[in-house]
């Protein structure tokens, strides 16, 4: 049985590793790495807390915020996929107003996140992108 908090914990430091390094490199073979540690880690978490009923979003919250911390690190040509692959490895629906919500509040003056979260929002149907609308004035909401 998969202990959600233990796996996330103990995966944590690869990811932050990633961060710091692996990321950062623009190379086919780091993104096949990160590619595959993303495709075959997330998903077994998500169903893990899924099953015990769990919010998905704050289970994962650290590990949004390292990739989203990440975000200025990542070569632009592999920006896009990797996002794309997190965000289909967590579930669309479940995650991707938090990433986007996170990559917006982490790099507020960033002139090109706008373009990014457009091109992010356009890999998703119309109405993943309503519940990411949704989702976010929630949050905006709650938090006052």
């Amino acid at each position: 049985m998969w202990m959600p908090d233990a796996v996330l914990h103990s995966v944590m430091p690869i990811f932050t590793f990633m961060g710091n390094t692996i990321l950062r490199q623009g190379d086919d073979y780091s993104a096949h790495v990160i590619d595959q540690t993303v495709s075959r880690v997330i998903p077994p978490l998500v169903s893990s807390l899924k099953k015990r009923s769990r919010v998905v979003v704050s289970g994962v919250a650290d590990l949004l915020i390292s990739f989203t911390a990440a975000f200025e690190h990542i070569p632009l040509h592999r920006r896009l996929k990797l996002f794309e692959l997190l965000v289909n490895a967590l579930g669309p629906q479940d995650c991707l107003f938090a990433v986007i919500i996170l990559i917006i509040d982490r790099h507020p003056t960033d002139s090109g996140i706008t373009s990014f979260i457009i091109e992010l929002m356009n890999l998703y149907s119309a109405e993943i992108d309503l519940n990411v609308k949704v989702s976010s004035i929630k949050g905006i909401f709650t938090n006052r």
